[in-house]
């Protein structure tokens, strides 16, 4: 997750491939999902988040959906934790 973001602050112009490399080796789904909160990926980290059934990280790509202004990942969040009765 480290290596992740720091290869992202290095190139931070373009994505870099070695970006995609470095999350693909991240083989624990928490892991992988921090690493797209970390990354800005909400989308790629919401779609894990749901298939792992992970609400606490579902909450949490909803509040940085909403700092960084994604309505579309935030409706979703907002939708699937509705679904499931979260107050949040």
């Amino acid at each position: 997750v480290e290596c992740a973001t720091l290869t992202q602050e290095r190139d931070k112009e373009s994505k870099s491939p070695d970006l995609e490399l470095i999350v693909q080796q991240i083989k624990k789904p928490i892991n992988k999902i921090q690493a797209f909160i970390n990354l800005g990926w909400l989308k790629a980290a919401y779609l894990l988040a749901v298939k792992n059934g992970q609400v606490s990280d579902v909450i949490q790509i909803q509040q940085e959906a909403s700092r960084l202004q994604q309505t579309a990942v935030l409706a979703l969040c907002d939708k699937w934790l509705r679904a499931r009765n979260v107050a949040h």
